[in-house]
């Protein structure tokens, strides 16, 4: 039977998650805490309370979520945000696509709209350009995984996106980037008239923050710029600092004009009662759940220095300076074959239960900040590789 699936879709594979449950997980940047017991006991009273009403439909305006993690916000970076400025999904990968339907796609006449974003960065971005129909222009990433402003700046004025995403700290680098580049580019870029639209439009700014509260500059979000820039969304997500991935909840903060448009694209109530009642619950525990950061930078700190200190046939391993959850390593490229280095580390700790990740970087892989006991196991089984 041929079915009439999209051309663009023939021959492509689904994502797969089918690691063993006993493996030792460091390629997916989770806290490998276990949610807190105070944290824990407080949903289940929120369940016991949620699940009677599930005969309903979800609240479709998700206030009192809204107000919660609004007075989070305020609180936590001295703003002075109302529940109009947010907006929540079942995850970041999930508001991601729903901007990209937004602002991305094909116009009236059909040309494609475009989506600026850099090289190497978040994986996700290339699945939600075509499924939204948008066309995806990356710019590299300098020797250092840092961004080029000018060169930036140069390439938006070329290609006029609809779109300019950030991932801040990058993703796979781990890499920062200054607030004062934010505004240099977008100073220099707002005017540009977005391509392949009917009007005339300016494009927008996003910064997607996974992982934010990781960085020591702990003034680092974007956030900070969103009353100087009402074309600017900062993307947001429990599942890293505040170590709940399997909750799945992301959020987008900026001016409600351009969150109104996001609105339109979501699925009827799709952010269902029990996510509602469980988010709720943590951003009143906030304190609690983030507690772990300032143990993970410190365990990350170690391991820098840990791996800094590493060679492999007598050169020095790349170790990439992070402000994340994860280390990006790689290879010296004068050894014979350093390209097909990382996959034979992915398959030897695999073998040994370990996994850390393949990434879209020549020559590298990446290691997620686990606990302790899991970098222990790790450091023992890549020494084995190393020697």
């Amino acid at each position: 039977m041929h079915l009439p699936i999209r051309d663009n879709l023939i021959g492509l594979e689904p994502y797969e998650d089918d690691v063993a449950p006993e493996c030792v997980r460091l390629g997916f940047n989770e806290v490998g805490e276990s949610v807190p017991e105070k944290v824990v006991k407080e949903m289940q009273n929120a369940l016991i309370t949620t699940l009677p009403g599930l005969n309903r439909y979800p609240d479709h305006s998700m206030a009192k979520l809204r107000e919660v993690a609004v007075r989070f916000l305020n609180d936590r970076f001295g703003t002075d945000l109302t529940i109009d400025n947010l907006f929540f999904a079942n995850g970041a990968t999930e508001l991601i696509l729903q901007i990209f339907n937004t602002f991305g796609g094909p116009s009236f006449n059909q040309e494609q709209r475009t989506i600026f974003s850099f090289q190497p960065g978040y994986i996700a971005y290339l699945d939600d350009a075509r499924d939204s129909k948008s066309n995806l222009y990356r710019v590299r990433l300098d020797s250092n995984f840092q961004i080029d402003p000018d060169l930036t700046i140069a390439e938006i004025q070329k290609h006029r996106p609809a779109l300019v995403l950030f991932t801040n700290p990058e993703n796979p680098t781990g890499t920062l980037t200054p607030l004062s580049t934010f505004r240099k580019i977008i100073d220099q870029t707002q005017e540009v008239i977005v391509a392949g639209t009917d009007r005339v439009t300016h494009p927008l700014y996003i910064s997607d923050e996974a992982y934010i509260e990781f960085a020591e500059n702990t003034n680092a979000s974007a956030i900070h710029l969103l009353q100087h820039y009402p074309n600017l969304l900062v993307l947001r997500t429990l599942s890293k600092s505040f170590g709940l991935a399997g909750l799945r909840v992301g959020y987008i903060v900026g001016s409600p004009k351009v969150i109104y448009p996001v609105t339109i694209v979501r699925q009827p109530y799709s952010f269902s009662n029990v996510t509602q009642a469980l988010a709720t619950v943590a951003f009143r525990n906030s304190e609690i759940l983030m507690k772990p950061i300032k143990k993970i930078i410190a365990r990350r700190r170690e391991l820098l220095s840990w791996l800094e200190g590493k060679q492999y046939q007598g050169y020095s391993l790349k170790v990439v300076p992070s402000q994340t959850n994860f280390c990006l390593v790689g290879f010296d490229p004068q050894i014979p074959n350093y390209l097909d280095l990382p996959n034979h580390v992915v398959d030897f700790l695999i073998d040994k239960d370990v996994l850390v990740r393949k990434v879209a970087v020549p020559g590298y892989f990446r290691v997620s900040i686990g606990t302790e006991t899991e970098l222990s196991r790790f450091k023992h089984v890549f020494n084995e590789f190393l020697e």
